[in-house]
């Protein structure tokens, strides 16, 4: 445990996680599982805060409605208390490769709309994977359409109100 306390005091709880051998050395980590879609969303955006493209990518996630109460993306997202400047805010991030990966090879179920829209936010959030939109879009409804439209506005700079 470091010297330190830990330096939140909001309502999440955070644990130290170390290398045994340096315990100085380590993150506070939240238990992603424990977590509700609301915080965790608050999470995600709080990492993706000022980068267009990433702040398009978990918007879409969060729009969508159905990957924050999925528990195996979960497994794909860590959550921490900030790191710098910025050690008192909770954040989370995906492992957009580890996801794209575990769609393909079956390691994350998903319908057709579903992996599509989890496959259009990796390429958003800088993931370099090959998203064919005219095949990715042929799957979606209107209302998943229209968030990946929004989605790309906003990564172009566009910043819109999202739908709650």
């Amino acid at each position: 445990m470091p010297d330190q306390s830990c330096p939140y005091d909001g309502p999440l709880h955070p644990i130290w996680e170390c290398d045994p051998e340096d315990p100085e050395d380590g993150l506070w980590v939240f238990d992603v599982a424990e977590l509700t879609a609301e915080e965790l969303a608050e999470m995600l955006r709080a990492h993706a805060r000022g980068l267009y493209a990433e702040e398009a990518a978990v918007e879409l996630l969060i729009a969508h409605r159905h990957w924050l109460h999925d528990p195996e993306l979960r497994t794909y997202v860590d959550a921490v208390l900030g790191y710098g400047t910025d050690r008192r805010v909770p954040m989370a991030s995906v492992a957009w490769s580890a996801v794209v990966e575990a769609i393909r090879d079956g390691g994350l179920y998903a319908s057709t709309s579903e992996a599509a829209m989890l496959r259009i936010a990796a390429s958003l959030a800088s993931y370099p994977v090959e998203v064919g939109l005219r095949h990715a879009l042929a799957g979606l409804d209107a209302r998943d359409s229209g968030l990946v439209g929004l989605a790309i506005a906003h990564a172009a700079g566009e910043r819109q109100e999202w739908p709650a």
